[in-house]
């Protein structure tokens, strides 16, 4: 996505945009992801990414209303398909997970890391069936956790110089 530096609304007025992250927190990475998601299997959802992850870059991870099965053994997160994990089983607190990743160059050989999409799996610990509910999620470059956000993408429009919000 172009940077935007300015936003005209419909009455004219110009409203600038000093930094894209100032109002909505980092870049949410991941695109047409629903508002929450269920479901009694492994492999729980697919995440699409605007852009591939990088090795060595930082990312943080965050998933929120997160309720696992009691023989849950954790949420595991996989890049581009289930050959490349990149993020260990991790159960909520108070309904909230985070990981820190960074890819490696290892990692990024692997394969199926070109494709762009994680894949979460909640591990069960040899039971099947058990639930998994996530009410929310972000992926953002850096270190820092920042508050929920949309992913720009899913927002935001851009043809020629004309910008469209889909709200």
């Amino acid at each position: 996505m172009a940077d935007i530096k300015a936003i005209k609304g419909t009455n004219g007025t110009t409203y600038s945009i000093v930094d894209r992250y100032s109002k909505w927190g980092g870049n949410n990475l991941l695109k047409n992801i629903p508002k929450s998601q269920s479901t009694t299997g492994y492999n729980f959802l697919q995440l699409n990414l605007t852009e591939n992850l990088v090795a060595g870059e930082t990312y943080i991870l965050q998933l929120w209303d997160v309720v696992l099965d009691s023989n849950s053994s954790g949420i595991y997160i996989y890049w581009g398909g289930g050959s490349v994990q990149i993020g260990s089983g991790k159960k909520p607190t108070n309904g909230y997970v985070t990981w820190t990743l960074t890819p490696t160059d290892s990692n990024a050989s692997g394969s199926g890391a070109t494709n762009l999409w994680l894949n979460l799996y909640n591990f069960t610990s040899g039971h099947s069936g058990q639930s998994c509910t996530v009410g929310k999620w972000k992926l953002e470059k850096g270190h820092k956790a920042t508050d929920w956000s949309p992913c720009w993408e899913d927002i935001f429009t851009i043809s020629g110089e004309e910008l469209d919000v889909n709200i």
